[in-house]
């Protein structure tokens, strides 16, 4: 028995329970918020949608819902598991800590009041509600690091050696230390785990590539921007933005960030893993001058990656892995729905942008 068993018999009972494409279709003819809210009322996020509707005014009510949601199925989950099934469950939901403490010190370096920033949380990782209330209150960047580095939180010494380390450190080198600490810690931890934790390195290595390909490909698009960065980057070149290591080289990843296309980042990346979503998010920018619609490609390739854990690794950390993707991705569509209602778009127009693994 590898501990994962139950926990992950558990998961394919939810991800049965995930809304299908009726359910996407039937959500997005409808008229108004309010009709929409009655049909939320009818699937898997009722009891969510309710209390929501006790807490917050309607026009907050989806939203605040949503989120009420996804941190309680990610508590429950946690639930499913004992060490050291449990442990490699943390590694993963680890990540919401980064998207916590980005959020807060975006959050404070534009002056964004502490309620306005609570309302993006979600207390899912290690950082308790407690620690994260207390973080959104500082006045600006600095404070808010060394609180990090007083409540001893184990991001404190990246962050603060990235302060250390310029005489002006900027939010986007503040946000790249705690990327590396996460990518660093996750996979070194990842590598405690059994066979079960295959798929976990996997997947690991696979958002740092996707981390650096973006990186590239927004120096490429804004050469401009590139120019004005390689003047203060450290020595070693680009790969000092890089995180991981992951699949790809560092070698590689600089020499595509000098072609002086999105097409030759495509084509220096024609024999990798990723080719196919890169060459696809490339060819929807030609046509739309839009540098997300890249981005979307490749988070489109990693849902479907992730999602095709389920089958590919029953009975180790990939069911995990599928199970909170497709759940996210749901959450995506939902939010995306309800802006498109209340924009009064078309239902078609609303289901086009809606990503959904069958």
């Amino acid at each position: 028995m590898s501990g994962y068993e139950y926990g992950n018999a558990r998961l394919r009972a939810m991800k049965s329970r995930l809304l299908s494409e009726a359910d996407y279709r039937a959500l997005a003819r409808s008229e108004s918020l309010d009709d929409l809210i009655g049909a939320l009322t009818r699937t898997a996020y009722r009891r969510a949608v309710e209390a929501a509707l006790v807490r917050v005014g309607e026009a907050e009510a989806i939203s605040y819902a949503l989120s009420q949601d996804l941190i309680a199925t990610a508590r429950r989950i946690r639930a499913f598991y004992e060490p050291p099934a449990q442990h490699m469950l943390a590694i993963i939901l680890r990540s919401y800590d980064m998207h916590n403490l980005k959020t807060i010190l975006r959050g404070v370096e534009r002056g964004a009041t502490p309620d306005e920033v609570r309302a993006l949380l979600l207390p899912i990782g290690d950082l308790t509600e407690a620690v994260l209330d207390d973080l959104v209150q500082m006045p600006s960047l600095r404070a808010a690091i060394d609180r990090i580095a007083t409540l001893r939180l184990p991001q404190a010494a990246a962050l603060t050696a990235a302060r250390a380390g310029r005489a002006a450190a900027t939010l986007a080198d503040v946000e790249l230390a705690l990327e590396r600490w996460y990518f660093g810690t996750a996979m070194q931890q990842a590598q405690t785990g059994r066979g079960e934790a295959a798929a976990l390195r996997e997947a690991l290595a696979v958002d740092a590539d996707l981390t650096n390909l973006l990186t590239v490909l927004r120096l490429v698009h804004a050469p401009g921007e590139r120019a004005a960065l390689q003047r203060r980057i450290e020595p070693g070149g680009w790969r000092a933005l890089f995180v991981g290591p992951g699949r790809l080289p560092f070698a590689l990843l600089e020499s595509a960030a000098q072609e002086s296309t999105l097409a030759g980042v495509a084509d220096a990346l024609r024999q990798s893993v990723y080719a196919a979503p890169l060459r696809a998010g490339v060819e929807a920018a030609r046509r739309s001058g839009r540098l997300s619609d890249v981005e979307r490609s490749l988070k489109r390739w990693r849902l479907r990656w992730r999602a095709g854990l389920i089958a590919r690794d029953p009975l180790g950390t990939g069911v995990q892995l599928g199970y909170l993707a497709l759940k996210v991705n749901e959450i995506g569509n939902l939010r995306w729905i309800a802006r498109g209602v209340r924009a009064s778009l078309a239902a078609d127009a609303i289901l086009a942008e809606v990503e959904w693994v069958a």
